[in-house]
């Protein structure tokens, strides 16, 4: 029979996060881990009790019944402007192991490109 646990665990630094494992016999399967961490083992604790009072809703529906609804939008080019690229930072991505050596390269011309365009 599985059973089913939240553990605190040490990250880096003195920090602690939590994470929900699956446990069935001598198997055991990590199913979530907190996205953040925590300074303390209080404030770990503290998130994991908002979690086991959490409300479960379905979101298969398209849309959350407590919410707000919002308007139907668009979104489209404005002639002659320059649409604003989002990318993600070059040092971020490094830092979260994530790092595209030529990204800084691709951003670098991209950003040429748009400003080259402007002069025109």
């Amino acid at each position: 029979m599985k059973s089913y646990r939240f553990e605190i665990v040490r990250r880096k630094r003195g920090r602690y996060g939590w994470r929900v494992v699956a446990i069935d016999g001598a198997r055991r399967r990590e199913l979530a881990r907190s996205p953040r961490t925590y300074r303390s083992l209080k404030r770990a604790n503290r998130a994991i009790e908002a979690l086991r009072c959490a409300d479960v809703v379905d979101m298969t529906r398209g849309r959350d019944l407590d919410g707000i609804s919002l308007p139907a939008t668009a979104f489209g080019f404005v002639p002659g402007v320059v649409p604003l690229l989002v990318t993600e930072h070059p040092d971020y991505a490094r830092a979260a192991g994530r790092g595209d050596e030529g990204a800084e390269r691709k951003q670098g011309s991209a950003s040429a490109a748009a400003r080259a365009k402007q002069r025109k």
